[in-house]
């Protein structure tokens, strides 16, 4: 089923995610989800050897339903020392399963970046306040404006909307129950249309998009 991509821009976002996979220097990286952006562009400053893609369609490497309820990634056991999964998770109805094959795929000490919307950042909060529906709350395949997370497909309808909220405490919760330990939590500052205030104006709790560096539990501690 062909949908339509949308623009994504260089917001704070992006350059915070950056920062987060720069410092920990991958080889074998694993992009979910990648198909309206890809961080690949960065491998040309980092000693990557191999970059893959996984996404439901093309543009990727492997294409793959990454929401389904029985679910097997393609790869082998410890294939890669980083995972990037950005503004993918709330879209899935089974995130832990995912979760759970990326523990299966990553090598020990591997590293995982993942980033959401944040559900209780400023934005929400005031949306919230004065009787509105936040644009990137959970709205499933609603059309807009009835839900602006879908995406529009060829022939009508719109799919893959969101349909799971997070804040820090859920997504933390998520990330340890599949054996994934937070060492660094940052905030994208607040955006709406564009970037109004940077990461360092806000606390994480409060900025429009949580991105997580984690490290991938050896033991069942």
């Amino acid at each position: 089923m062909k949908i339509q991509r949308k623009e994504v821009p260089r917001s704070a976002r992006i350059v915070v995610t950056e920062e987060l996979i720069a410092s920990a220097r991958p080889r074998f990286v694993l992009e979910l989800g990648a198909g309206d952006f890809s961080f690949e562009t960065m491998r040309h400053a980092l000693p990557v050897v191999r970059w893959t893609k996984a996404d439901f369609q093309p543009p990727c490497d492997v294409v793959c339903d990454l929401n389904r309820p029985e679910f097997h990634l393609p790869f082998a056991d410890a294939s890669f020392d980083m995972v990037i999964m950005t503004e993918l998770i709330e879209h899935l109805l089974w995130p832990h399963l995912l979760l759970r094959e990326t523990h299966r795929v990553l090598g020990a000490g591997g590293h995982l970046i993942v980033s959401v919307p944040n559900c209780v950042s400023l934005s929400y909060r005031l949306a919230w306040l004065w009787g509105h529906v936040p644009s990137c709350a959970a709205a499933g395949n609603l059309p807009a404006p009835l839900g602006m997370t879908a995406y529009p497909v060829a022939g009508g309808g719109t799919i893959a909307g969101h349909v799971i909220d997070f804040n820090w405490a859920r997504l933390k919760a998520l990330l340890v129950h599949e054996k994934f330990d937070p060492v660094c939590v940052r905030g994208s500052g607040l955006y709406w249309y564009r970037q109004w205030l940077p990461p360092w104006a806000l606390p994480a709790r409060w900025a429009s998009n949580l991105i997580v560096k984690a490290v991938r539990r050896t033991t069942s501690a």
